[in-house]
């Protein structure tokens, strides 16, 4: 056996999407630092030139286009632009104390050049596929030169708060990588978590563990590649809460199916992927269940009022934590989320869904609204006020009217699979759209994907 420990970033993008490698331009690149005004690091530069479109870069979190990439006091000054007049009548009022834990009201008092006496500046280049959190290099560093500084990620769900998250930019797209890879190989992949497990996995591979266990900043610690077999290893742990994982990549489905215990791991991998036999039909039609009916959950619509379907209520509070308390963090956390994934299957697995006979699910009601929001599980409207949503995922559901897509102007990728969805006409008013996921729909005006030339899987 062949093994090479710790790829470099070239290689390892050569296993994901070898000879079809796709950059950004340089003069988007030059644009970009004009905007921030100042230069990348050269590393991260050349990445962009020559990875910088590869598919593998938006499979989970999510890199920032040359055009998209900005300062964290950039972010800052626009969140000021949207609370001023909020700002300004608590002053007016004498209710600022209501603000006192307010970072972002304590500096729109401040002029910016005091900013940095409670945050940072930092250049953003990544953000994870929710728009969580924020990666990016301290701006001081680019300013000064350093070749190949650290790379920092925001910690509280704010421009704010940020913490030493890799000692450098190979550190950090590797990391990237190894969380991207999941998507990758997900219908051939294994995962070992138990330490004992790993060792055997890697004696009976002739995978030398130690030389995966690197000292790093981040969480990813190291990975080799059987270049023969072309299976990826992935090697992370987290010494803070004692946890280790060895992720297994197949780039050649067919690979894991010529031992007979891997074909057993892959089948069971695949099943758990999809409802189980008695929920394999789609799509599904999610309705308010009696309980439900019984505690006021079938609401009539509020007069300027905002209506929010289970399902993606569900979502937002899991991306944010549970922490929508008020409507104020509703309305901020609908603006701000990039990505939105509202397939059942998740669910399911973990309660929130119970499947019925005939194709009907109730969804637990996951959250309390706040005043001005109700429920209704047949309006999907909310989506189309999620103004930098870029990715969304609806699957395996019955959707009543999908004219909601037309006000979704950013969305780039979309997956559709496996819901009652038909005329490709809408994606005429979703001028940014590039990449659809359509298996198991009933097409119909298919010549307009070839019209727009999108990226088109069904």
């Amino acid at each position: 056996m062949s093994l090479k420990y710790n790829l470099s970033i070239h290689e390892l993008m050569d296993f994901f999407c070898k000879d079809t490698h796709k950059g950004f331009s340089q003069q988007s690149i030059d644009k970009a630092e004009k905007n921030i005004g100042v230069s990348l690091p050269d590393v991260y530069r050349e990445f962009l030139l020559t990875y910088g479109k590869d598919d593998i870069n938006t499979f989970y979190n999510h890199i920032e286009p040359p055009e998209e990439i900005f300062t964290s006091y950039q972010a800052i000054m626009e969140t000021h632009e949207e609370l001023e007049e909020e700002y300004k009548e608590a002053i007016e009022n004498g209710t600022q104390d209501e603000y006192e834990d307010n970072e972002y009201f304590e500096l729109w008092q401040l002029p910016m050049e005091k900013w940095d006496t409670i945050t940072k500046n930092y250049v953003l280049i990544w953000y994870e596929n929710q728009g969580i959190w924020h990666a990016g290099y301290l701006l001081s560093d680019l300013q000064n030169g350093v070749k190949n500084p650290p790379v920092y990620i925001s910690t509280d769900d704010d421009f704010i708060t940020f913490e030493k998250f890799t000692s450098d930019t190979q550190e950090f797209l590797t990391e990237m990588l190894s969380h991207a890879a999941y998507y990758f190989g997900r219908d051939s992949y294994q995962f070992y978590k138990q330490k004992d497990e790993i060792k055997a996995f890697c004696l009976q591979n002739e995978i030398a563990l130690t030389r995966l266990q690197n000292d790093c900043s981040g969480y990813y610690s190291g990975n080799c590649l059987d270049s023969e077999k072309e299976i990826l290893y992935f090697y992370s742990e987290n010494p803070n809460y004692q946890r280790q994982q060895l992720f297994v990549v197949y780039k050649n489905k067919q690979t894991i199916i010529n031992n007979k215990k891997e074909e057993q791991i892959l089948l069971k991998k695949n099943e758990e992927q999809v409802f189980p036999p008695k929920y394999s039909k789609a799509p599904y039609h999610i309705e308010i269940s009696p309980s439900q009916k019984r505690c006021g959950f079938d609401q009539p619509p509020k007069e300027n009022g905002f209506a929010i379907h289970f399902l993606v209520a569900l979502a937002l509070g899991q991306y944010y934590r549970n922490n929508l308390l008020v409507e104020y963090d509703w309305l901020r956390a609908i603006s701000r989320v990039k990505r939105l994934e509202l397939g059942l299957n998740w669910y399911i697995d973990r309660s929130y869904v119970e499947v019925m006979e005939d194709n009907i699910a109730y969804i637990k009601t996951p959250v309390n609204l706040p005043e001005n929001f109700y429920w209704n599980v047949h309006d999907w409207s909310i989506i189309g006020k999620m103004t930098n949503l870029s990715m969304l995922g609806i699957e395996c559901i019955y959707i009543e009217d999908f004219s909601f897509l037309k006000e979704c102007k950013n969305i780039r990728a979309l997956n559709l699979s496996q819901t009652n969805f038909s005329d490709c006409r809408i994606f005429l008013k979703m001028p940014n759209l590039k990449e659809v996921w359509l298996y198991n729909c009933a097409l119909e005006h298919v010549e307009v994907l070839e019209k727009l030339n999108l990226k088109c899987h069904r």
